[in-house]
Order: structure tokens, then C-alpha cells, then sequence
């Protein structure tokens, strides 16, 4: 079988979103004329649209969108605005009931991390990514573009930052806040935390942006100049907290270091950003 998509342009315009038709044509021998099945993509389209589009919206367009596909995604999942965007889809009544959503699941993890001990390369690779750091040294409370960032700095396995199913947000709160609490799987010197995404496209399909090689960052912060030493078995707490009302959500981090019975809760830092933080 042989596919072939079919693109004209409806010829409308409505504050640089523009209209398109697409169709699918599939064949045994080939691709067909005529198209017996279409969809409409809409280029551009944001919650910013002109009142003649809310009007055809309004009128003919409720319930009818079966298939949403999105990539509003910043390193850190939500920076871009995909919480705002995709739940005014579902607070206008746009969506199918059964809509599918490509990606279905966005989640950005969050793991202590222990000091860095760089290498030359280390360094290289950082003012590449980080131009403000002028002497290849993470900044405290800067928030630091990494590339494979060492497995050996986490100081526990990641636990998700948040978690965002899209469709799910239609009645969803715009401002999360929760509290992690990790076991340290080996001493040493907690001064940070360090964030990826992983991003489901599916039930089976899972991008993750620590594991693979992909065109996203993982996001590292270092909260400590020296650092607060932590024994193997200590419990490590990180409150999260995310306001998504508006297209730029408001993250804050605060990092506590404990002992074996969580009795001991020594700050060492905390940071707060906006967006995508550059």
C-alpha cells in the first residue's frame, strides 16, 4: 500500500494562522485522485485568535477536533505554555470525547544531585551550552542547559516534577504543589538538582531526554557552593511547587537535606524561575 498527502490551502488568513486542508489518499496500486478522507490543520493556531475565527469556531467547530498533535514543549515540559493552550481546547468544547492527544503525557523528573567534579570536556561542553558562564562554572540558582549529564552526580533515582496528561486538563488545577521525599543511594555532598523530560507519545512510545539523544537539554541547578554532606540511605526532600496560569508557568524549588529517620531537615537551597528561564 502507498500513502500520499494531499495539502491545498483554503485561502484564509486570520492573524497569520493559516488554514489548511489535508487529505490521505492510500492504495493498493497507488494514490488516488480524490481524496476520501480529510482534516484540517490549523498553522499557527494559539489561544490568541481573531474574532472572526471565534465566531466559526462558535458556530460549527464544537466537539469536532478528534486529534490533537502538539510539540509545545520546553526542556522542562510545561515552559513553553502546553498546560494553558491545550486546556483552553478543552474549556471551549473543542475536543471529541475520545480525542487523541500526541503527545498523550509529558513528564518532567527531578533527581538531588551530589557536586560536580568536572573534566575538561566537562567545561567545554558547558560554555557551549551556557554563555553566560564565562569560567565554565555552574552558577548557583542559574539555570544550566546540560548534555549527558554524569549518572554518577544523581544522588537518587528521578521521581516526576509534574506530570501532565492532556486529557485530563480540562478541570485541572493551574497551580501544583507537592513535596518529594528521596532515599540517597550513596554518600555524598548534595548541592542541586537536576530535571529531563520524558515524554509519552503513547501507551508503548516513550521519549526520554536523559537516555536518548535528543534536540531538548536536561536542566541541572545548583543550590550549594559547597554543598551539604548526605550519608547512603539519608532522605533528601524537594518541594516543587508550578503555577500554570499563564503562557510562562512559575516553577519554584526548595532542597532540604535529612538523616536516616528524615528527623534532620538542613536547608540548602532553593530557586525559582519563570518559563523557560533563559
Amino acid at each position: 500500500a502507498r500513502a500520499e498527502l494531499c495539502k491545498r490551502d483554503l485561502d484564509c488568513e486570520y492573524n497569520n494562522t493559516k488554514r489548511v486542508q489535508v487529505g490521505l489518499n492510500v492504495g493498493a496500486a497507488g494514490p488516488s485522485h480524490a481524496p476520501d478522507r480529510t482534516f484540517e490543520l490549523w498553522q499557527g493556531l494559539s489561544m490568541k485568535v481573531s474574532p472572526k475565527l471565534e465566531g466559526e469556531i462558535r458556530a460549527g467547530e464544537r466537539g469536532q477536533y478528534t486529534m490533537v498533535v502538539h510539540e509545545i514543549l520546553g526542556h522542562i515540559a510545561s515552559a513553553e505554555g502546553a498546560v494553558l493552550a491545550i486546556r483552553d481546547l478543552h474549556t471551549r468544547g473543542l475536543l471529541a470525547s475520545e480525542c487523541v492527544f500526541v503527545p498523550s503525557v509529558a513528564m518532567t523528573m527531578i533527581s538531588p544531585t551530589a557536586v560536580l567534579c568536572n573534566q575538561p570536556v566537562d567545561t567545554v561542553i558547558h560554555r557551549v551550552l551556557n554563555r553566560r558562564s564565562i569560567d565554565g562554572r555552574p552558577k548557583i540558582n542559574t539555570q544550566h542547559h546540560c548534555r549527558r549529564f554524569p549518572r554518577d552526580a544523581l544522588l537518587a533515582a528521578p521521581q516526576p516534577f509534574e506530570t501532565i496528561n492532556f486529557a485530563r486538563l480540562g478541570d485541572a488545577d493551574l497551580r501544583r504543589e507537592h513535596d518529594l521525599v528521596f532515599t540517597a543511594d550513596r554518600d555524598g555532598f548534595l548541592d542541586g538538582v537536576h530535571l529531563h523530560m520524558e515524554l509519552h507519545l503513547d501507551s508503548q512510545s516513550v521519549v526520554d531526554t536523559y537516555k536518548g539523544r535528543t534536540t531538548w537539554s536536561t536542566i541541572y541547578f545548583k543550590l550549594s557552593e559547597s554543598g551539604v554532606a548526605v550519608q547512603k540511605g539519608a532522605r533528601i526532600t524537594i518541594s516543587c511547587r508550578v503555577d500554570y496560569d499563564s503562557a510562562s508557568p512559575r516553577y519554584s524549588v526548595k532542597l532540604l537535606a535529612g538523616d536516616h529517620t528524615g528527623g534532620r531537615h538542613e536547608m540548602v537551597g532553593q530557586v525559582s524561575w519563570e518559563g523557560c528561564g533563559y
